[in-house]
């Protein structure tokens, strides 16, 4: 084999490439070079709109425009003896007294109607003392996991509350994303877990994806909303996030939306992340 011809043939080969490829890479370079100060303008932008309003910006602003499904969620079929049975174990010793209120090993189970549950832990569950608020949240959640029903899929959403008694709120992921109105509700009082409120429902994909607006254009409905509702109040944006909330109510369901959550210091505004329609809610 002529190895010096080999190499001649691999050398004009890597050339090729090279001049193929660096303007390629260049070009790219370029184009997200114009995407960045472009986003960087449009950013400048809202936060000048928003001030107007007497509001500052002052959450991260994502970067993501996913693909996302309207939901469709009907009522949990799962009988109440079978909750109570995955909640406080077997059968025979749960006992059925009035008003929908099953007694068990362990505690109280409470059907509140609408597939909306109360469990009262008797006696309290005590937990770990821990230096940071995620450990709280860890261990409420081992907790939960032993005596709830389906709550792998849970992930810790905000923590209420002070240095005593706390109130951590859990949402149910779909696809991802966190459902802001099914959360479940943990009471702690003194390093004890002594309830917890939660939601069955069962979740039904309606319409096939299609990609949600992105974050800035959601600021830009806020912006919108405020100018149409003459809002001038000092106010801060401090958190936005993706995820569904319901929109539409009916005796047989309702629809989870995809909206873009934009919290302030004194509201929360809900922006549907296929229409741009924007809601307003109290930040509990």
């Amino acid at each position: 084999m002529d190895f010096g011809r080999v190499k001649a043939i691999l050398t004009v080969v890597f050339l090729l490439l090279n001049a193929f490829l660096i303007p390629q890479w260049l070009y790219q370079q370029t184009d997200v070079g114009v995407y960045t100060q472009q986003y960087a303008d449009q950013l400048a932008s809202i936060r000048a709109d928003l001030a107007q309003h007497n509001v500052q910006l002052h959450a991260v602003v994502p970067l993501i425009d996913p693909q996302m499904s309207e939901l469709r969620v009907i009522p949990d079929q799962t009988r109440v003896s079978v909750l109570a049975q995955s909640i406080f174990g077997t059968h025979r010793h749960l006992r059925v007294v009035k008003n929908g209120v099953i007694i068990g090993m362990g505690g109280k189970l409470q059907m509140m109607g609408a597939g909306h549950f109360r469990v009262t832990l008797s006696p309290p569950q005590g937990i770990e003392q821990g230096f940071l608020k995620g450990d709280l949240a860890k261990r409420v959640k081992a907790i939960i996991d032993k005596h709830g029903y389906n709550t792998a899929d849970y992930q810790l959403f905000r923590i209420e509350g002070g240095k005593v008694r706390h109130t951590l709120l859990f949402a149910q992921i779909f696809g991802g994303y966190p459902d802001f109105s099914n959360l479940l509700r943990a009471q702690v009082d003194h390093n004890t877990l002594t309830e917890y409120l939660q939601s069955m429902v069962d979740i039904q994909q309606t319409y096939p994806p299609r990609t949600v607006m992105s974050a800035l254009s959601a600021l830009l409905s806020v912006v919108s909303y405020m100018d149409k509702m003459n809002y001038h109040e000092d106010n801060s944006i401090i958190d936005m996030r993706l995820g569904y909330v319901s929109f539409i109510t009916s005796n047989q369901g309702y629809i989870l939306a995809p909206v873009w959550r934009i919290a302030t210091l004194k509201q929360v505004f809900y922006v549907h992340a296929f229409s741009g329609e924007v809601g307003v809610g109290n930040i509990s």
